[in-house]
């Protein structure tokens, strides 16, 4: 059996379109913002909108949750605005 060495090959001893190379960039994809402002607006409508969905899950479960805490108190807004209603309307009748 033969006694091989471990050799490596250098950057001159392989093919140079093995290798990878910095100036086969094309330069209008270097110079050229647009990439760069669509993927900032893609990352910003990302973060907004998960923002959003977690801004609006937790006041829901808020909202819920203490509406379940003060029980009845739901009715108290609507009672006190029909209240107002038949007061203006009350009002409305003996000035008129």
């Amino acid at each position: 059996m033969e006694n091989r060495s471990s050799t490596t090959l250098t950057e001159t001893q392989v093919a140079p379109e093995l290798l990878p190379s910095r100036s086969r960039v094309a330069p209008e994809d270097v110079t050229s913002p647009a990439p760069t402002l669509k993927g900032a607006a893609i990352k910003a409508l990302f973060v907004l909108g998960s923002a959003t969905l977690i801004f609006e899950s937790v006041r829901n479960s808020l909202t819920w949750h203490l509406a379940r805490f003060w029980g009845g108190a739901g009715d108290v807004w609507q009672t006190l605005w029909e209240q107002f209603l038949v007061s203006q309307k009350l009002i409305t009748r003996w000035l008129g």
